[in-house]
């Protein structure tokens, strides 16, 4: 039985040897060598290797192809033997040095320069992109990354929440924004939860991606070809884009799309006429690298969740009891800065406004202050217990004249 596949390729098959179709090879009994056409197995995957005289002609066409741009986009292709990339000559390797150390031994360039991972979130979808950079890149470096990776994507944005780092404090990133007509929003001094929502989403992204780059998994072929966390951030991309959120019980890709993209299980099959053992591994890593990203997203909302509702659980404060505030800003306080109380009081709770603030009354010394304070600079004030502690002395209350 003779079957042409779309492609142009042949396929034999022997009856009573197999019940699917075989290449047109010679390990193929009901092979006809006359209709041999170059390997295309059913669903397209290349197995053509590559020989000497590949490397010749673009030995010949690219030799002033200074930049290597060409030759990293040929070198794509799968090649087994790579004693014959060091074979080359002098003059040739010096040319393409560069792009070939990029492309075989990714791995290493990976693990000696890119040192961390910026994370850039999509306020309205939740939407993260993860892009492995260098921590100690300048202002331009950072913008240059995020010109060429995430405009093409997202276009010019209108307003950008960070903190205050040097690289989207200095002058050149104000300015260039300025031209683009995006406002810069930073978090304040002494209080950084001013955007709560874009907090919280990036510690839960930072608690994922510092799990799995740091106890995430490896894979290395037998082509010596090996994939390592740099490689693998894009599984723990499409992983959290295509998990539903508590708050909006959509996915990321949902909201922000309109659709989820195909998953590594739903595109590529199991059964094929011929796979390609680096096909069959990559489809593998996919699956893997997916799967423990999962593991590690949901426990990483499920960390994050605990520790955040221990430390902000909401004090029942009421009307008249006694309450520490912390000095931080108190800058009209005598003394050394170093020896102050990291909380002082006791005040007395005058008012409460709503559930992210609270009225006290000041005392003399801290007068000029506004005496509305949030929550988070507020914990209760517990009196000592004379019983256990005989020679403790209770702190005099602060109560001033109501005006």
């Amino acid at each position: 039985m003779t079957i042409v596949h779309k492609d142009g390729n042949i396929i034999k098959n022997a009856y009573g040897l197999s019940k699917w179709p075989l290449p047109n090879s010679i390990d193929n009994p009901a092979s006809v060598p006359a209709e041999a056409s170059p390997q295309i197995p059913i669903e397209g995957i290349s197995v053509k290797d590559l020989n000497t005289t590949f490397f010749e002609e673009v030995k010949k066409i690219y030799i002033q192809d200074t930049n290597g741009s060409i030759l990293c986009s040929l070198l794509t292709m799968d090649c087994k033997d790579h004693s014959l990339i060091h074979a080359l000559d002098g003059i040739w390797r010096k040319t393409y040095d560069e792009g070939i150390f990029h492309l075989l031994d990714g791995i290493i360039y990976y693990r000696t320069n890119h040192t961390c991972v910026m994370a850039v979130v999509d306020r309205f979808s939740n939407s993260p992109i993860f892009l492995p950079c260098h921590k100690d890149d300048k202002a331009i470096e950072t913008a240059l990354l995020i010109w060429n990776t995430i405009v093409s994507w997202t276009g010019i944005f209108t307003n950008i929440i960070s903190d205050r780092d040097p690289k989207f404090t200095s002058a050149l990133w104000k300015t260039l924004h300025q031209l683009f007509g995006t406002k810069l929003s930073f978090s304040i001094a002494y209080h950084p939860n001013t955007d709560g929502l874009a907090e919280r989403m990036i510690q839960s992204l930072e608690d994922m991606a510092r799990r799995f780059c740091e106890y995430g998994i490896e894979f290395e072929y037998c082509d010596r070809f090996t994939l390592d966390w740099c490689t693998l951030l894009p599984a723990l991309e499409l992983a959290y884009k295509t998990s539903i959120q508590t708050s909006t019980n959509q996915t990321p890709s949902i909201l922000e799309k309109g659709w989820n993209p195909k998953l590594p299980h739903d595109s590529l099959r199991k059964q094929l006429a011929e796979i390609h053992p680096t096909a069959a591994s990559f489809k593998g890593m996919l699956v893997t690298a997916r799967k423990h990203a999962v593991r590690l997203m949901e426990y990483s909302f499920t960390y994050t969740n605990d520790k955040w509702d221990k430390s902000h659980a909401t004090p029942d404060f009421k009307v008249g009891d006694s309450v520490l505030v912390s000095p931080t800003n108190f800058n009209n306080i005598k003394g050394c800065k170093k020896l102050k109380n990291s909380f002082s009081g006791p005040f007395v709770n005058k008012a409460l406004h709503g559930e992210k603030a609270i009225e006290v009354q000041i005392s003399e010394e801290p007068r000029n202050k506004l005496p509305t304070f949030p929550m988070s600079w507020i914990k209760p004030y517990k009196s000592s217990d004379a019983e256990k502690f005989p020679l403790r002395n209770e702190v005099p209350q602060v109560i001033s004249p109501i005006v």
